[in-house]
């Protein structure tokens, strides 16, 4: 199956189910961000997200630059 069949919400579902549960997480796998106990009073906060050519972006007016900070 393909990711564009799939859906981005029904893919993080399916690896939310895969993974285990850290118990150094604060908020575990979501939409946009994970937060985790990195040391004492100290948070990490792990990212990703895809961008996709004529979806989320133009590539004849979108800078390298401009994409980087979408």
């Amino acid at each position: 199956m393909k990711l564009e069949n799939l859906g981005e919400f029904e893919f993080i579902e399916r690896m939310r189910k895969r993974l285990p549960r850290r118990t150094t997480s604060i908020l575990g796998i979501g939409d946009d961000c994970a937060v985790i106990n990195y040391k004492k009073d100290v948070h990490l906060l792990v990212t990703q997200d895809m961008l996709i050519e004529d979806v989320h972006f133009d590539i004849q007016n979108t800078t390298f630059y401009k994409m980087g900070r979408k």
